[in-house]
C-alpha cells in the first residue's frame, strides 16, 4: 500500500469529516522532508572565519542533532541561511502534501506548519505553499533541531485550538 494511502487512510479514520468545507480539524505538519523536498543544507563552519567545514542535509542533520546529545567543537557553529527562503524552482513536493492540502479545504486555521527552519522562513514558507493553491495561517518556526522545541509548540497549539478530538 502506497504511503500516500496509509496515511490519507490514517487522517480520515481520525478526522472523517477531513475531505470538506465545513470539518473541525487541526493538523499539524513538518516541512522538511514532509511536506517538500528542497536541496538546502545545514553547514557547519569556523566561529571565527565563517569558512564551511561540513554540511548537512535535513535528515542527516536530525539524525546527528536531532537528540541534543551531538554538540559541535567550540571553534564550531551551525550556519542555516539556507533555511531562510524557500526556491520554487528546487523544492519538490512529497504525496504529503496531498494531505495537506485535502485538510486545509477545512479553513486556513485547519492545518499548521512547525518546522525546525527559523522564523525567518516562515513568510517564505506561506507563500511557497500559497502559490500551490494552499494558504495558511499558522506557520511556525521553532529555530531548533531538538524535538523538544516542537513539543513545546504543540502543546502550545493543543491549549490554542482545544481540538474536540
Amino acid at each position: 500500500m502506497k504511503i500516500k494511502t496509509k496515511i490519507t487512510k490514517s487522517v480520515n479514520e481520525v478526522f472523517p469529516d477531513a475531505t470538506g468545507g465545513d470539518c473541525d480539524v487541526f493538523a499539524v505538519f513538518d516541512f522538511d522532508e514532509t511536506i517538500a523536498i528542497t536541496d538546502s543544507l545545514i553547514h557547519i563552519v569556523d566561529s571565527e572565519t565563517k569558512k564551511r567545514l561540513r554540511s548537512y542535509t535535513p535528515d542527516q542533520y536530525a539524525m546527528q542533532f536531532g537528540t541534543g546529545e551531538m554538540s559541535l567543537a567550540e571553534n564550531e557553529e551551525f550556519d542555516y541561511s539556507e533555511f531562510d527562503d524557500v526556491d520554487p524552482s528546487s523544492t519538490k513536493t512529497t504525496e504529503i502534501f496531498e494531505i495537506l492540502k485535502s485538510v486545509v479545504s477545512c479553513g486556513v486555521t485547519a492545518a499548521a506548519i512547525l518546522t525546525a527552519r527559523g522564523q525567518e522562513a516562515e513568510k517564505p514558507i506561506k507563500d511557497f505553499l500559497s502559490k500551490l493553491g494552499v494558504k495558511l495561517q499558522v506557520v511556525h518556526g521553532v529555530d531548533s533541531a531538538l524535538g523538544s522545541a516542537k513539543a513545546a509548540r504543540f502543546r502550545g497549539y493543543a491549549r490554542q485550538f482545544n481540538p474536540s478530538t
